[in-house]
């Protein structure tokens, strides 16, 4: 008998700035860093992709209690909750939809390594440092970073995949909101019915977020 279950994707965007913040709360630093005047069109698209995510959702027929989030550079923590609540109030799309689902019932749960999560903001923050360099020198620093971030994105996979399958109590439903580069359906099929609540999102490419 086959009693493989569903699980709900959400593939997801997020702006520079909101990703900033999220690392930083790894961090602690709740300091207020300068908006970038030339993220209003990413804003923009990000709010039309959140809106029809929200009505999605509302359109599933999953009960509110059965469901378990996992979200993307949410670390095991014991704060989860918090810091869903924290970014929220930052304006993130994101964590206001997932605080909605938590008063309607639905649980969070820690999806990600916090080391593996601190890597990435250390990597990324080497490739910031040098934006005021030579061509030639942020060219190299970048190379770095895609090859450390192809490396650091898979084994951040592997236990995303694996805190999925471990924490999943009988009779829930997952609902994973997952960043674009990740490659977690790939880990997740054959446990899992994936069940994707959107199939394109309302950007051409990936680098019309980001630019990297």
């Amino acid at each position: 008998m086959n009693n493989i279950r569903s699980l709900i994707y959400v593939p997801v965007l997020h702006t520079q700035k909101e990703s900033g913040e999220i690392l930083l709360s790894l961090k602690g630093d709740e300091s207020e860093k300068p908006a970038d005047a030339s993220s209003a069109e990413q804003e923009k698209s990000v709010k039309e992709m959140w809106d029809g995510i929200y009505e999605k959702i509302q359109n599933t027929h999953v009960s509110y209690p059965t469901m378990r989030i996992y979200q993307d550079a949410m670390p095991v923590c014991g704060r989860e909750k918090e810091i869903a609540e924290t970014l929220a109030q930052k304006a993130s799309r994101n964590h206001r939809l997932i605080m909605d689902l938590l008063k309607n019932g639905a649980s969070l749960e820690g999806t990600e390594d916090p080391n593996l999560l601190i890597e990435e903001y250390d990597n990324l923050s080497r490739l910031i440092g040098k934006a005021g360099a030579s061509v030639q020198s942020y060219r190299d620093a970048l190379n770095q970073y895609r090859e450390k971030g192809a490396k650091l994105m898979k084994q951040r996979d592997a236990f995303i995949s694996e805190r999925i399958k471990s924490t999943l109590k009988e009779g829930e439903t997952p609902l994973v909101f997952m960043g674009v580069r990740h490659e977690l359906e790939k880990l997740l099929q054959g446990a899992f019915v994936i069940n994707y609540i959107i199939y394109r999102l309302p950007f051409k490419k990936v680098k019309d977020i980001y630019n990297v």
